[in-house]
């Protein structure tokens, strides 16, 4: 089975195909862009670009008109434009997938301890990911008291300010730390984090793939 087939089972969009779209949506929004703005833009090297630039313009979705200075102005063509549609509606459908499974986990991995009478949870993990997770604990009426997240410390997300691991300290000031990242991109350990959750008497889940 190709990657291609093995993405769309597992309701992720294709890497090539979010590339391209970001390219075209880029060149859509500016059309003088150089190659190293492209790169800055996207978060990619400046020899990816390179390469998806010319595959663009190979299959015919953009074409190159020569401007002063050696530089070029990236114009989509009908087919381009049709294209661009095609993997925006797919975006759209991919991201609509993660949101349901974001939620349909945190619920599944919470709502076991609700019979019990937890009601505070701590996030451990930021970004879009808490944000899904957040509309999902709200909906089960918990709440949310704390996100924890050693890169990003500082930051603001879901109405809180994020705090570093140093922060859990008092027993009893959540129920479940509910792991939404892998603590092994966050510089921790799972282990590290299970040995905190039982000191502090809180029930460690994981929601994390």
């Amino acid at each position: 089975m190709n990657e291609n087939l093995n993405n769309q089972e597992n309701g992720v969009m294709d890497r090539d195909d979010q590339m391209i779209l970001s390219l075209l949506t880029a060149i859509t929004d500016e059309p003088e862009t150089t190659q190293k703005d492209l790169s800055t833009r996207l978060g990619v090297a400046v020899g990816l670009v390179n390469s998806y630039l010319k595959r663009i313009i190979y299959k015919g979705y953009v074409k190159t008109k020569q401007l002063e200075r050696r530089r070029l102005r990236y114009l989509l063509t009908p087919k381009g434009i049709k294209e661009k549609s095609r993997l925006t509606f797919e975006f759209l459908h991919y991201s609509y997938q993660y949101i349901r499974e974001i939620r349909r986990n945190v619920k599944h991995a919470v709502s076991p301890f609700l019979r019990d009478g937890r009601k505070k949870v701590i996030f451990y993990g930021s970004g879009e990911v808490a944000e899904l997770a957040y509309l999902a604990v709200r909906e089960l009426g918990l709440e949310l008291v704390s996100v924890i997240d050693p890169q990003h410390v500082g930051k603001r997300c879901v109405d809180h300010t994020i705090c570093d691991l140093s922060s859990l300290t008092e027993s009893g000031m959540a129920d479940v730390l509910l792991v939404l990242e892998s603590p092994a991109q966050k510089n921790s350990s799972e282990v590290e984090l299970k040995r905190i959750a039982d000191d502090l008497k809180m029930q460690y889940v994981s929601c994390f793939k």
